[in-house]
């Protein structure tokens, strides 16, 4: 007698195995990090394809198999399976209409929140399923004949499929010392806002009063008034501040970028993983959420929810950082469908958070979400007794067109531009109120002194790495408040988070700690990185196609020092110098001459890219 085990496993090992490989199909086609995949590892994708269907298919032969014992399911056997693989090919299907009527007519789920369209992808997604599980039975009864052997080969392909391609995963190493659990914790705050120069706030002497707040606690403040992004991309400015290390050595600047293997547990927030601080983020999804940029163990919450890496099954497993990209997105993407189709919840639309329309949809995260979501993580902190490691970025000034819910400058004003000043100075007006929020709540639940709280912008107005950014930093009990003019950059934020809890920072951090500003060199070399070519499709904003995958054709590399900055072309061994915006001077600088910096910068860039 057959086994009726065989069907049901044959036919949930082929439904998963469509899933999986339409999801590489469609990731490939989109901007995602496996259409910059090497071939290697796109056969690294379909062999963990293979051996997670057939751990699908014995899970679901599991959960079957109390419910229908070999005789009941013997007999009821057809009906339990299409039912099986209905419900499977249902979840496929709905996820390809959602794909690809958004790619393809602009509209979906993502951008429609009627009832209407809901039950319309239901009923097609119910339709197709119905149509393709047909094919899936025949086919699983055809494998039904097949030894016992195949099934349990099937269920051990993940071990295979990692000799496709080596990984260079790297643990902790010895200098990597995590920062320890201590009695003197403190809580992290790491503010961002979007597109904020220095000279457009009234801290740095913009004559409107845009920062009243900031302005009231000058005097509790470390005011850098030469601070400089590391990258005129968010995606590559805010991986910098969590790793203090570059967007040269990490290769993140722009999406699809990803860390790999070697980077993906080297940032500041993993080092703090030991310490048992809740660890938070509320920042921008797809462009700059550390879950999509392959950090682990980095937050147990990104924007609200709780991180679906697993990081201990992935490490069990030695998913290397495109494996775990993908498991989780698929995990993502799935379930956000599903909760949409069915009413539950809207489903995010990464796109919408930097699109110009004042209705962005609810899928958008919007900054009073993100400021009352880090006010409830300081409670929520507080009540498990815990320190608090949040990192959240305020999308308000973001641009071209700006939407502040106080309109002091721009009243009466008709916003008919991008980029038109009264609306963008409203919009850094409110995010110094946010601040006071932030401060003030702080203040009352008595943790004002115990906490490290660092403000930033990740880059200039209109995605500049000429302006100045505001960096200010506000440690327990205010000391060391002052202007400082050293030059610095966000890179520092890190060791600076690290100097400050007395731990070492490890090697593989570039930045320098702004504890003792007076001792940074006031000719140090600081490196900015850029996307050389976007366009703008109907998925958004994207990479331009380039011909080449070579890093330094498509990002721009710029070189600042002494008050000037170069675009440096790395392949002729060139710098072309010009005057930075003017602000204020720092200590006096050695510009050396152009053949000594052309030889050290160039030095420098080769070796932070592994050149």
């Amino acid at each position: 007698m057959k086994h009726p085990f065989k069907d049901l496993f044959f036919a949930s090992y082929l439904s998963f195995l469509l899933w999986f490989v339409y999801a590489i199909s469609f990731y490939f086609s989109a901007n995602t990090p496996v259409a910059e995949a090497a071939f290697t590892e796109v056969l690294q994708l379909l062999g963990l394809s293979a051996g997670l269907a057939a751990l699908g298919a014995l899970f679901v032969c599991a959960v079957v198999g109390p419910f229908f014992p070999l005789n009941v399911l013997a007999n009821r056997k057809p009906a339990v399976i299409r039912t099986v693989v209905f419900l499977l090919l249902f979840c496929v299907c709905l996820l390809v209409i959602e794909n690809w009527f958004y790619s393809l007519f602009g509209f979906s789920l993502k951008t429609d929140e009627g009832a209407v369209l809901k039950l319309f992808f239901v009923a097609f997604a119910a339709l197709l399923a119905h149509h393709a599980g047909g094919v899936v039975v025949y086919l699983a009864e055809k494998l039904e004949v097949v030894s016992w052997w195949l099934i349990a080969v099937l269920a051990i392909v993940p071990q295979f499929s990692y000799w496709f391609l080596e990984t260079d995963s790297q643990r902790f190493v010895a200098s990597d010392r995590p920062v320890s659990e201590a009695k003197n914790a403190i809580n992290v705050l790491l503010i961002s806002a979007d597109g904020v120069n220095a000279t457009a706030m009234s801290l740095y002497g913009q004559k409107r009063g845009t920062t009243p707040f900031l302005d009231s606690i000058a005097d509790e403040l470390m005011v850098f008034e030469n601070a400089y992004t590391n990258s005129a991309n968010t995606t590559g400015s805010l991986t910098a501040v969590l790793t203090g290390r570059s967007p040269l050595a990490t290769r993140v600047v722009y999406p699809p970028d990803l860390l790999d293997d070697r980077d993906n547990l080297k940032s500041l927030p993993a080092l703090m993983s030991p310490a048992g601080y809740l660890k938070t983020q509320w920042a921008v999804p797809h462009f700059a959420n550390a879950s999509e940029q392959g950090f682990l163990h980095a937050f147990e919450r990104v924007n609200g929810r709780k991180i679906v890496d697993s990081d201990e099954l992935f490490s069990a497993l030695a998913l290397n950082g495109l494996q775990a990209w993908f498991v989780k997105s698929i995990y993502r993407d799935q379930l956000g469908v599903l909760r949409d189709a069915l009413g539950l919840e809207e489903l995010d639309n990464p796109y919408l958070q930097v699109a110009e329309s004042a209705t962005r949809g609810a899928g958008t995260l919007e900054d009073e979400e993100r400021l009352q979501g880090l006010l409830l993580d300081l409670r929520q902190a507080a009540l498990t007794d815990r320190k608090l490691f949040s990192h959240v970025h305020f999308m308000g000034s973001h641009g071209p067109t700006f939407h502040p819910a106080v309109r002091r400058f721009s009243a009466g004003v008709e916003q008919v531009d991008g980029w038109m000043k009264p609306f963008y100075l409203d919009s850094i007006l409110e995010f110094d109120a946010r601040l006071e929020q932030i401060y003030e709540a702080l203040s009352a639940a008595g943790q004002l002194d115990q906490t490290l709280l660092i403000i930033y912008s990740d880059h200039g107005r209109q995605w500049s790495v000429t302006q100045r950014i505001p960096l200010l930093i506000r440690l327990p009990g205010a000391k060391n408040a002052g202007r400082y003019r050293a030059n610095v950059q966000l890179l520092d934020v890190a060791p600076t988070v690290l100097a400050y809890l007395g731990e070492p920072s490890p090697e593989w951090m570039t930045g320098t700690s702004l504890l003792t500003p007076e001792g940074i060199l006031p000719n140090r070399m600081l490196y900015a990185v850029s996307v050389a070519k976007s366009r703008k499709g109907s998925e958004g904003w994207v990479r331009a196609n380039d011909t080449t995958e070579r890093f330094t054709d498509v990002n721009n590399i710029d070189l600042i020092h002494c008050g000037r900055i170069a675009r440096v072309d790395v392949d002729a061994g060139k710098l072309a110098f010009r005057q930075l915006p003017s602000g204020p001077s720092p200590a006096p600088c050695d510009r050396e001459t152009l053949p000594g910096l052309q030889e050290s910068g160039l030095a420098e860039i080769n070796r932070l890219m592994g050149r």
